[in-house]
Formats: structure tokens, sequence, C-alpha cells
């Protein structure tokens, strides 16, 4: 009697060996390391602030030769009855170019005489300080002209400090990737001269557990320009620096910035930073509003980084100390 054997059918195929391939495949992209493709907001930074500067051009030496060339007419000197008229112009063309200088010497300074006008601070003299903002009846941090103080506020005759130490520590975010740990002192004193450091550490999430890190900071010699109990301004300069595992980068920085105190507890605080860094330009604005308790201040406000093609803006909160 014939018998019949049985075989399991099987299943391997197309469409089997196609299905076994795409979960290869997936597994080997979710096991293996990951590559980045794109470089991290901090690897960018760095290599604005490290990249070469461009050879210098000749062209303006060329330019020049070109005009001494035009001028000379075979070594002749050639005089025509325009003589005077050309001299007519000359004058003209001479106040022309006063106006334009002064214009252009206001607009320049314009930042420093206009606060001093707007808050009546018509001398150099010293100004003092108070324990903290608002202490007392005094509507601000300072006490200037001295008969004021004496009239209004004699407890400050007494009470007044010559120097002000103010620290602050802050977080910032970017709400991406990015984040900033940073901290500032400022020592200032009663002849307006002073000085002002800020680090901030950066951290940035690469994903997959990677991130990279840098160091920046600045430190300038101030000097306050404008003052009276509700405004306090100052500008200066210093050098930007950068620092990471490769090593460091320093530039020039030109900074200005100040404090007003509107009405107990608020404090509206502004800075610009600009300069360069490395071989890069670099431009740092802020401005927050805090709320102060004696001698500690809670704020928050904007904060915005621009240096060489790397932009970061970003909420910024902490505390500040007024000593």
């Amino acid at each position: 009697m014939p018998t019949t054997r049985l075989s399991r059918k099987s299943t391997e195929g197309p469409f089997g060996l196609a299905s076994f391939g795409f979960a290869l495949s997936l597994a080997f992209l979710l096991l293996s390391p990951p590559t980045v493709s794109a470089q991290g907001m901090l690897q960018g930074l760095r290599e604005d602030v490290r990249r070469p500067s461009p050879p210098s051009s000749d062209e303006k030496e060329e330019k020049k030769r070109k005009k001494k060339k035009e001028k000379r007419h075979g070594g002749y000197v050639y005089y025509n009855d325009d003589h005077c008229h050309d001299c007519d112009d000359d004058d003209d063309d001479s106040g022309l170019g006063e106006l334009f200088a002064m214009l252009t010497l206001g607009t320049v300074t314009s930042p420093f005489w206009i606060p001093r006008g707007i808050v009546g601070d018509d001398t150099w003299d010293y100004g003092y300080f108070a324990r903290y903002p608002y202490r007392c009846d005094l509507g601000g941090y300072m006490g200037t002209e001295p008969s004021v103080v004496h009239t209004c506020y004699p407890w400050l005759v007494d009470e007044h400090y010559s120097w002000l130490l103010r620290a602050r520590a802050e977080y910032a975010d970017d709400f991406d990737d990015l984040s900033r740990i940073g901290g500032q002192v400022l020592l200032d004193s009663a002849s307006r001269w002073g000085l002002d450091t800020e680090f901030n550490h950066w951290r940035e999430d690469l994903g997959f557990g990677r991130h990279d890190s840098l160091w920046t900071g600045d430190f300038n010699v101030v000097y306050r320009f404008a003052q009276s109990p509700k405004t306090q301004m100052r500008t200066g300069i210093g050098c930007n620096w950068l620092s990471d595992t490769v090593g460091s980068e320093f530039g020039f920085n030109f900074t200005y910035g100040g404090d007003w105190f509107p009405h107990d507890p608020w404090i509206v605080s502004a800075e610009i930073d600009w300069g360069k860094l490395g071989n890069a330009t670099l431009f740092h604005g802020r401005t927050t509003l805090g709320v102060h308790f004696h001698r500690f201040e809670v704020y928050s406000g904007y904060d915005y980084y621009d240096i060489g093609n790397t932009q970061i803006n970003g909420i910024v909160s902490g505390l500040r100390l007024w000593y």
C-alpha cells in the first residue's frame, strides 16, 4: 500500500525575505551608535571664533597707484582759468565737511550726553550708595548732590557707602538643546570708576546622551557717566574670552548699560556688549525686570548673543545680591 509523505510548506519566499530584511535594518538603526549629521551650535561658534582671517587684498594699493599715474600727466603741472573757482569749491567743501563732522560727533556721543541730560547730571561729582535699593524713603539707590542728601535724606549722611558690590547668578535656556549657567560681579565706587566681569558655562545636548560645552566671559573697566537716585548708567572697555578643551581665545569689548529704579520694589537693568572674540564679531544684549527685597533681587528677562554666524537667544532668570 503506497504511503503518502506529508511535508511542511516552506514559508520562505519573496515576502518573507523582505520582512526579515526590514526587521534587520530597523534593529541595526536602533542599536548602532548614532552619527551626528549636523554640527552643534557651540561647534559652529568655535569655528567662527577660530576661523583664520582672510588674506589682505592689494586692491586699495593698486587704486592709489592708478590715481597717482593719472595726476602726473607726463611730469607737467597744468593751470587753467578755473583755478579760482576750484578754490571757492574747496571752501564750500570744507564748510560742509566741518558740519558733517560735527553731526557725526554729536550722533556718536549721543548715547552719553542724552542720558546725562535726562537724569540732570551736569557735574562729575561723586555719588554714594544706600545699604540697598529704596532704603527708607530714598526713591532709588544713590545719593548724589550733598545739599539734597542733607535736606531730603539726612539718614544717608551717616549711612552711605562709598562702594557697591553686586553679584548675580542666573540660568538661561533657548527652549531647545542649549542652556547657560552664568554669573556676574560688578564693583562700583563713589568716584564713578569700577570693574565688571562676567562668566558663562554653555552646555548643548547633541542627543543620544552626547553633549558639548564651553566657557565664555568678559572683563571690563567701567565708568558711571550718568547718575541720579533713580538711574545709573555705565560704560567701559575690556576683553572678551572663550575657553574650551582646545584652548582660549580673546578679543576687545565695549560695554554700555545701566539700572533704573522706577518705583519700589521694581528694578530694570539693561546691558550691551560689542566687540570681537577671536576672529568673530560679538554682540550681546540683555534686559531684565526684577523685584527686590532688601539686598536680594529676583529677576527675569531676555538675553541675546550674536557671535560670528551664531545667534543665541532665550529667557534668562536669576538672583542678584546688592551689597
